[in-house]
């Protein structure tokens, strides 16, 4: 295994650990949904990505993350590497929702005018 793989524990202390790997999930379903450009399915990853992110923002206080690791399965003193995982993603897949958005309206213009 990787040094730097976080590894997810799903218990009953756990609550939030489904919705995180969930969130696993639909990112790694993300690389092919990218090049296919099929925005609905990355708006249903961001949309999960930011439910955890929101969790996440009221389970740490910029130094402590304890009630973060426990309450999402990850073990001790991996919290803030985890919140900052989910948190750049998240805000990677709204720039990318917003990009194709606009490249869309860029190519609707093109076939319509002129």
């Amino acid at each position: 295994m990787a040094r730097d793989f976080i590894p997810i524990t799903v218990s009953q202390t756990a609550s939030q650990a489904a919705l995180l790997l969930k969130f696993k999930e639909l990112l790694r379903n993300c690389e092919e949904l990218l090049v296919l450009r099929h925005n609905d399915q990355i708006r249903a990853c961001w949309y999960v990505g930011n439910r955890c992110k929101a969790v996440m923002d009221h389970l740490h206080d910029g130094i402590d993350y304890t009630d973060l690791e426990r309450l999402f399965g990850l073990p001790a003193g991996r919290g803030k590497e985890a919140y900052d995982l989910v948190s750049a993603s998240v805000v990677s897949l709204d720039a990318i929702i917003r990009l194709n958005s606009s490249a869309d309206l860029v190519k609707r213009v093109a076939d319509q005018v002129g």
